[in-house]
């Protein structure tokens, strides 16, 4: 919403001449937010989207300036001729100084002067915000902001160095841009939310002036595209906005932390549930799944004084070593390990927990105080080994167990959505091994190390933190190269289905029709792990197979498509009310649209192909 500020007619002369005389009522904080919104409103089909999310960014610089001084700066295109530069500062939530500039489009060079000629003090927070059209060229590539319906382009990571070189204590760079392949169209938008704006600043203080370091957040995974709609605005700015103004529903208005004290990190995760149920329930074309918010840096909270002692230490051990460490339901990494903690923002009481693949969860709540250490060290139980019914090896070359298939035939399918599911039919399958987990992110990379394939995407590492997770944001092609190497193949979706079934016949799920309820897989909204759980973390079904249903999407190597490849299995994303064992995912080849930390693979070799 674009507001209007004026003043009464009574009085409006001295009122001025106190203005001119004394200038604006300062606050009483001496730092500064210096905001560059940059706003793409010359393309009609997302003007009334982009310039929604523009009123909502705007209405929290207003509730920041009850807070500090915003020297704010509008830049804007209009059409395909015009744009706008629009400067003013806000002070108790009005603004002073107002000018405003019509003047050619903006471009990625008047961003850049803008940058080289700010002038913060290093106590000062510097935001840029930019909504428009942004893509990649392919899954690995650098990502380019738009501005000018690709005629004039500047690399999202050039802006970033840009702002990384002012002194400010807090520099936050926030865009609102698809990720897609340049070539690929859009969907049309026919969706509408609500579109209150924030009536409170009760978190603003918080996270502008209470952070220091970059805070660096984009709106979409690498090949997605980033939705919205007129009334709402763009799905991923209404969401972070919400996320820290308290939704009508509530959400955030109360904080769990002793004071009430309100982190980046959790913004942004509450951020991702939103943007995620706002996808949901729009009912898009096309085979993208989801929109995933990507963060590429936080920033920390400003520390107390040295004195306060409000830092604790944890000496982390595990009997075996190699487990991996949860606090507080988040992945810190694996034994042996020294861990700091702000008592003043996660309190004294966390929650820990261990977990080790062919071990026992094991959990306990901490008690820590500031300025010390704790030890933690936990022997973990072993499980009761699975004795695998027909049979399982090691297979030498990267070190997975596999388990053996039977051969036979299996009813293979579902009548329920045909469209979306494998159909219903009887087939034959020879017998053949089959990786009993996911392949790790340990195994990947020693696959990378021996051949020089690809690296993976930088954000690979935010969703499978530890060596023991599955290995995810890998193409196809990745996959097949990983098999190739390892002297193993992609399964068919025929060998897949079999083994996901372990046995059973017309089940919807790999344990029988028990609806899943979070003890069983990795499903969305379901299970304490916030993304992608280790391999193992649940019961393998009959046959001895882990993970066939969440977690990650899997890879098949049908092609009998040549312009699509197939998933199958669902992700720890998809809700468990339509996640079936039968659900098949088509994407595009080789363009292939990956949803952010939610697929990879496993393997399978023929009992004629074991040495």
């Amino acid at each position: 919403m674009n507001r209007t500020y004026t003043l009464p007619t009574a009085g409006f002369l001295l009122i001025l001449i106190v203005v001119i005389c004394l200038g604006p009522v300062s606050t009483a904080t001496a730092k500064e937010v210096h905001a560059l919104l940059i706003i793409l409103g010359n393309d009609v089909n997302i003007r009334k989207s982009v310039e929604k999310s523009e009123g909502r960014i705007k209405e929290v610089m207003r509730l920041l300036s009850y807070h500090c001084d915003v020297h704010l700066t509008l830049m804007k295109s209009e059409d395909e001729l015009l744009g706008s530069m629009t400067k003013m500062t806000l002070v108790q939530g009005e603004p002073y100084g107002t000018i405003s500039n019509k003047q050619g489009i903006i471009r990625g060079a008047h961003v850049k002067d803008y940058l080289h000629k700010l002038k913060p003090n290093p106590e000062d927070t510097v935001l840029v915000y930019y909504n428009g059209h942004g893509s990649i060229r392919s899954f690995d590539s650098e990502h380019v902001l738009n501005f000018d319906h690709s005629k004039d382009t500047v690399p999202r990571a050039k802006l970033r160095e840009w702002l990384e070189q002012k002194p400010a204590d807090l520099k936050m760079l926030i865009t609102d841009t698809c990720s897609n392949y340049a070539e690929t169209p859009g969907p049309e938008l026919s969706v509408s939310f609500s579109e209150d704006l924030p009536k409170n600043r009760l978190y603003t203080e918080d996270l502008f002036l209470k952070h220091t370091g970059t805070l660096d957040v984009t709106a979409a995974a690498p090949g997605q595209f980033v939705f919205g709609s007129n009334r709402v605005g763009g799905y991923f700015t209404a969401a972070l906005v919400e996320s820290f103004t308290a939704a009508a529903d509530g959400t955030l208005s109360a904080k769990e932390t002793p004071d009430g004290f309100l982190s980046w990190e959790e913004v942004l995760a509450q951020c991702e549930l939103k943007t995620a149920n706002l996808f949901r329930h729009a009912n898009f074309p096309g085979e993208q799944t989801a929109q995933t918010p990507i963060i590429h840096s936080l920033p920390s909270r400003i520390g107390d004084s040295p004195e306060d002692k409000t830092t604790a230490t944890v000496d982390i051990t595990s009997d075996p070593s190699g487990a991996t460490v949860h606090i507080d339901g988040k992945v810190i990494g694996t034994t042996p390990l020294t861990y700091e903690i702000d008592t003043d923002m996660h309190g004294e009481h966390v929650m820990g927990e261990m977990t080790h693949a062919g071990y026992k969860a094991s959990g306990a709540l901490l008690t820590l105080k500031g300025g010390e250490t704790t030890l933690w060290h936990v022997q973990l139980e072993a499980e009761m080994v699975l004795q695998h019914p027909y049979g399982a090896i090691t297979w030498e070359k990267d070190g997975a167990e596999m388990v053996l298939i039977p051969a036979g035939e299996f009813q293979m399918g579902t009548p329920a959505r045909e469209s979306e599911h494998s159909p219903p039919n009887t087939v034959y399958v020879d017998e053949f091994y089959i990786d009993t987990h996911e392949v790790t992110r340990a195994q990947y990379e020693e696959f990378l190390k021996q051949t020089g394939h690809r690296p993976l995407p930088e954000e690979t590492y935010t969703h499978a933190p530890a060596p023991n997770y599955p290995v995810v944001n890998v193409t196809w092609d990745d996959a097949v190269a990983y098999a190739a190497w390892a002297g193993k193949r992609l399964p068919t979706e025929v060998e897949w289905e079999k083994a996901a079934r372990g046995g059973f016949v017309s089940q919807k799920y790999p344990w029988g029709n028990t609806a899943p309820d979070g003890t069983q897989s990795n499903l969305g909204g379901q299970d304490k792990h916030e993304r992608i759980a280790p391999v193992g973390s649940y019961l393998s079904n009959a046959f001895g197979v882990y993970d066939m249903l969440g977690n990650v999407w899997e890879w098949c190597s049908d092609t009998t498509d040549p312009q699509h490849r197939v998933l199958r299995g669902n992700s720890w994303r998809e809700l468990p009310r339509i996640a079936w064992l039968t659900e098949r995912y088509l994407i595009p080849y080789p363009r292939q649209h990956l949803v952010g930390g939610a697929v990879g693979f496993r393997c399978v070799v023929g009992v004629d192909e074991v040495p």
